[in-house]
C-alpha cells in the first residue's frame, strides 16, 4: 500500500512524561499493523498537562491541555485517520475528540476489555499507585453496561506512574509480580489487564510470575497494543467507506 494510502494513527500519551511515550513507541512500532503509520504524541506541559494522571483532577487537566493542542492549536484531527488515547481510564479526552470528529477514537481501557472478553473467562486489572479504584470499577461497569462476574476486580501495585519507567527496576518488577500472582491466585482471573500505559511491554514479566507461582498460564492484555489493532481496522474501514461515497 502506498504511503499516501496508509491509515495514519496518532498515539496519544496524555501526560507529559517522555519516557512513557518512548515506552509506547518501543512496544507498538514493531507491531504496526499493515497499511498503517503510527505517530506518537506527548501532552504539552506548557498548556497545563501533568507528568502523571492519578486522579480525576489530573485527568481533566490533561484532557483540557491535549484537546486545546490537538483540536485547535495543531489541528491534528485533520491530519490523522484515527486516535488512540493511552490512559487506562474513561479519559475525558476520548469524549472530547469524539465530539469534534467522526474519525475513530479509541481508549485503552475500552480496547483492553474487548480483547479480554474475546480470549478469557474472567479478567482483572493491575494498575499503578494506590489507584482510584472506585473510578476504575465504575468505568468497567459503564463499558460493560452492568456489573459482571467476568470482572474479577482491580489490584494496585503501589508503583507510581513515572516510577514504572524511571524508578528502581528491581523494585518495580517485584511489586508487579506480586500483584499479578495475587490477581490470579486470590481473585481468580485468567486474563490480566495492564492498567497503565506505562506498563507497555510487561506481558512476559506478568506471565512468568504467575508460572513461577505454579498457577499455570495467564493471558495478559496490553491495552495500547489491542487499541492499535482495533483502531487500525476501524480507520481502514472508515477510509474505504469514504472512497465509495
Amino acid at each position: 500500500m502506498a504511503d499516501q494510502e496508509q491509515a495514519k494513527l496518532l498515539i496519544i500519551n496524555p501526560n507529559t512524561t517522555q519516557s512513557m511515550t518512548q515506552g509506547l513507541r518501543d512496544a507498538l512500532i514493531p507491531l504496526t499493523p499493515p497499511g498503517t503509520h503510527l505517530t506518537f504524541y506527548t501532552a504539552p506541559a506548557e498548556l497545563g498537562a501533568s507528568p502523571a494522571i492519578s486522579d480525576i483532577s489530573t485527568g481533566i487537566q490533561s484532557a483540557q491541555a491535549c484537546a486545546k493542542d490537538i483540536i485547535y492549536e495543531k489541528k491534528l484531527l485533520d491530519v490523522y485517520d484515527g486516535f488512540l488515547v493511552c490512559c487506562f481510564s474513561d479519559h475525558p479526552l476520548t469524549h472530547a475528540l469524539r465530539e469534534h470528529t467522526k474519525k475513530p477514537v479509541v481508549g485503552i481501557l475500552e480496547s483492553s476489555i474487548v480483547h479480554a472478553l474475546f480470549v478469557g473467562h474472567r479478567f482483572g486489572i493491575i494498575t499503578t499507585g494506590t489507584g482510584y479504584g472506585y473510578i476504575y470499577h465504575k468505568d468497567v461497569k459503564n463499558f460493560l453496561g452492568a456489573t459482571s462476574d467476568r470482572f474479577a476486580g482491580l489490584l494496585t501495585t503501589g508503583v507510581g506512574v513515572v516510577e514504572l519507567r524511571e524508578g528502581d527496576k528491581e523494585t518495580v518488577e517485584r511489586k508487579i509480580k506480586e500483584t499479578s500472582v495475587k490477581m490470579v491466585g486470590e481473585k481468580g482471573a485468567d486474563v490480566i489487564l495492564l492498567g497503565c500505559a506505562g506498563m507497555a511491554g510487561m506481558e512476559e514479566l506478568v506471565k512468568g510470575a504467575v508460572r513461577d507461582a505454579k498457577l499455570g498460564d495467564v493471558k495478559v492484555v496490553d491495552g495500547a497494543k489491542a487499541g492499535v489493532e482495533f483502531l487500525a481496522g476501524l480507520a481502514r474501514l472508515d477510509k474505504a467507506s469514504q472512497k465509495k461515497q
